[in-house]
């Protein structure tokens, strides 16, 4: 009877199907995409250019300098809104590739 009792505990340890049952209704995991930008870092004269293609689009009144200050961001974010682009005020991807400035 000992020896029963022995096999059985045995089965129980070593078969935690038999023990627990799974839960067959339960949902799948929802697994999270994440979507990784690559960040563009841009020189000053990269930044002259960007100002040069927007003063010869009407988008930009100053002096091409360089300078990443409120009339570039401002000139940007008119730009992108004229063009359909996403407004944000940066010079991203495809704010670059419509005004035909390559990033390397």
């Amino acid at each position: 009877m000992k020896q029963l009792f022995y096999i059985i505990i045995i089965i129980f340890i070593f078969s935690p199907n038999f023990c627990f049952s799974q839960n067959q209704d339960a949902e799948p995991k929802k697994i999270e995409k994440k979507v990784i930008k690559k960040v563009i870092t841009l020189s000053n004269e990269k930044l002259k250019e960007i100002q040069q293609a927007l003063i010869k689009e009407g988008f930009f009144a100053g002096y091409p300098d360089g300078k990443w200050d409120a009339q570039f961001i401002r000139g940007l974010k008119r730009y992108q809104k004229a063009k359909g682009l996403k407004v944000t005020g940066k010079p991203d991807k495809e704010t670059l590739d419509k005004l035909g400035i390559k990033i390397e």
